[in-house]
């Protein structure tokens, strides 16, 4: 059994936090949540900082998690609350190429998904 139930997962765009993040949960039955499907709405537009901030303390007072993602003005709070922090810090070059490859919608962002995907 997997010891740790409140788990981060931060570093660069393209360098395989959401990935990781799949298996992580996927292997562990730990509940994931990527904050940018938190952050970004359906037609686009983006949750403003309370709700954003909101949304986060709710899940983290929760029993397990695994949060995917940066946005540096709330990682404090992901950080103080985590039992574990998994930081990728891969070389800028190699993130490049991962969000290159990705050149593609992304089918885990509800704002990317067309209108009959959802």
């Amino acid at each position: 059994m997997f010891e740790y139930k409140k788990i981060a997962v931060i570093g660069c765009s393209g360098g395989g936090k959401t990935t990781f993040s799949k298996k992580l949960a996927e292997i562990t039955g730990i509940p994931l949540y990527h904050l940018d499907n938190i952050y970004w709405q359906p037609d686009t537009s983006h949750l403003k900082r309370p709700f954003f901030v909101k949304k986060q303390k709710e899940i983290m007072k929760t029993d397990s998690w695994i949060i995917d993602g940066n946005y540096g003005g709330t990682m404090k709070y992901r950080i103080k609350k985590c039992e574990l922090l998994y930081f990728f810090d891969i070389p800028t070059e190699v993130c490049l190429e991962g969000v290159l490859k990705r050149d593609r919608k992304r089918d885990d962002i509800a704002c990317e998904l067309e209108p009959n995907d959802e």
